[in-house]
């Protein structure tokens, strides 16, 4: 009896140590996988959002958004969902267009299997989250009479791609305080080509344009955090050590125009001279 007693003692210690991957549903007694560790961060234009992929359901991750509260009883199968591939593990929603009733975003992270299965299962703080969105300013992010210099892009044919220069390099005078933020011309089109390009353009038209410094570095810092291709890592790079600048914090944005002097060498060089400048003071 005393041997049977430890033998169950074991199991359950044992159970208490399995990873939190999947559970049944109490309901329907279905095994349902989901993701876990659900985190979000929120600036007045994005939300940053990621979690951990389930390694029993290798499908899409859907995500749902709503402005009241997700329960049991208030499914999100009505709610048109983003689909993520599976593996990526993250997402960043662009909220500085929509009307919030309240101070907060829900999102739920729903996991699904590879044949298309749909795991409808609601945890706490694993795939159900609720994000507090800041203030938003009354100015306009789209205004088009924004007060900041535009770079043009110009293409070459020694290039695959575009590269960044002003559009007369040889008459451009290197000034040791620069006065007003620059952009170059494709973030402040309506037309991007990518995600990735829409939020880069969102930050540069919101909280850049409104020279709201601190709002746009961590902004920029949260889709720094995403992989991007070269060329808009380096653009978002560019606007972060203006960033910088303009916060009085010379060796984080010298960081910043160092890492992209190559790509951007006329661009920076005013940035890079006014930061050093800086600390000299």
């Amino acid at each position: 009896m005393r041997k049977k007693s430890l033998f169950l003692l074991v199991l359950i210690m044992a159970g208490a140590f399995i990873p939190l991957a999947a559970q049944t549903n109490p309901e329907t007694g279905i095994f349902a996988p989901f993701v876990s560790g659900l985190k979000g961060e929120a600036s007045a234009s994005i939300v940053r959002l990621s979690w951990t992929d389930s390694r029993d359901a290798r499908g899409p991750v859907y995500i749902y958004r709503s402005d009241i509260p997700f329960q049991r009883a208030n499914s999100p199968l009505g709610i048109t969902p983003v689909e993520v591939p599976y593996g990526v593990q993250s997402y960043t929603d662009r909220i500085d267009t929509l009307e919030i009733s309240g101070e907060a975003l829900y999102y739920f992270v729903a996991a699904s299997g590879e044949n298309g299965e749909n795991y409808i299962v609601h945890i706490i703080s694993e795939n159900l989250i609720t994000v507090q969105v800041p203030q938003r300013s009354a100015v306009d992010p789209h205004d088009p009479d924004i007060n900041i210099e535009q770079l043009p892009l110009v293409n070459t044919p020694a290039e695959p791609r575009w590269i960044y220069i002003y559009p007369e390099p040889q008459e451009v005078k290197v000034r040791a305080v620069p006065q007003r933020p620059r952009a170059f011309a494709r973030d402040l089109e309506e037309t991007p080509e990518s995600t990735e390009e829409y939020d880069l353009m969102s930050v540069v038209r919101g909280s850049f344009a409104k020279r709201n410094w601190e709002d746009a570095g961590e902004e920029l810092i949260m889709i720094l955090s995403l992989p991007l291709e070269s060329e808009i890592e380096a653009r978002a790079r560019f606007y972060l050590g203006q960033c910088y600048y303009f916060l009085q914090q010379p060796w984080y944005g010298l960081f910043e125009f160092f890492a992209i002097y190559d790509k951007f060498p006329v661009e920076t060089e005013e940035w890079i001279m006014a930061l050093i400048a800086m600390m000299n003071e």
